[in-house]
């Protein structure tokens, strides 16, 4: 009985441990890929389920894709297969948030058509519930953006109440549209509207924005503008867009460990083309 009654003091102790412990040693994988539509093709099939396949074997909790998912077509019932389709290559990889991109909804009625498909949060802002939205996991704060109507006051207005609102350590903000286009799309992407785009990047570094990840641009990139780190992962299948570097099909996994974040880009082999590491101001605010 005193065995016992030790054992479980012994066991409680190092329950105690590890949960208060948590918010330093807490591990988080999650999966980023984007663009998988084809050049003339629904989806570029060969190319997406070989990053499909490779992420599955990441054993991640969860993955996001950057938009354009399919090629589009202004058809309602063409689309609609379309996504169909898409959710049906994509479905071994379990839970996924999508962003819409320019090519995923062509005209309004086809908001519904996306939103139908996935069961997104019902949270976002008047006019695009479930196209913009945020979702908690942990100690981890994702924003999703529709940026096809980036220049609609109301999302702005949304994303910086809740901005103000999270206390999770993390944020991270999802779009199509890169806010500084890398190479071409000059113009095509949310530089389009710049005061509302430096409005926003206003926003994501007053609040200490992990990143702004997003797609659109069919290349992988990653720079630090103005404080806030834009990572564009942009082709899992939609034709690579040479001459501006990163030219290769990729997914991106980002691991989340206390204060650090550590990027992990990969090829559709799975080589390693690229890893970067920086840590949470937020969180080393909060430890100050």
């Amino acid at each position: 009985m005193k065995k016992l009654k030790k054992f479980s003091i012994q066991f409680i102790l190092i329950l105690f441990l590890i949960i208060g412990s948590s918010s330093t040693t807490f591990c988080l994988t999650f999966a980023v890929f984007g663009d998988t539509r084809g050049e003339t093709d629904w989806i570029n099939t060969n190319v997406a389920r070989k990053i499909i396949s490779n992420i599955v074997k990441e054993r991640v909790s969860f993955s996001f894709c950057t938009g354009d998912l399919v090629k589009g077509n202004r058809d309602n019932g063409t689309l609609l297969r379309q996504l169909f389709f898409w959710k049906k290559i994509t479905k071994p990889l379990g839970k996924i948030f999508p962003v819409a991109g320019n090519h995923d909804i062509l005209n309004n009625s086809q908001k519904k058509i996306f939103v139908s498909l996935f069961n997104t949060p019902k949270n976002g802002p008047t006019g695009f519930k479930e196209l913009a939205y945020s979702i908690d996991w942990f100690n981890c704060h994702f924003i999703v953006l529709y940026t096809n109507e980036f220049e609609n006051d109301e999302q702005i207005k949304w994303l910086k109440n809740d901005l103000e609102k999270t206390k999770k350590e993390h944020i991270f903000v999802f779009g199509h549209h890169p806010a500084f286009p890398a190479g071409s799309h000059i113009h095509r992407s949310l530089d389009k509207h710049s005061k509302k785009r430096d409005y926003f990047w206003g926003l994501l570094k007053k609040y200490q924005v992990d990143a702004y990840i997003c797609g659109h641009k069919h290349l992988y990139n990653f720079r630090t503008i103005k404080g806030v780190k834009q990572i564009i992962l942009g082709t899992a299948g939609a034709p690579i867009h040479h001459g501006f570097g990163g030219s290769f099909f990729h997914y991106g996994l980002f691991k989340i460990k206390g204060e650090k974040i550590k990027l992990e880009v990969k090829d559709i082999n799975r080589k390693l083309k690229d890893m970067r590491v920086w840590k949470s101001k937020r969180l080393i605010k909060k430890q100050e």
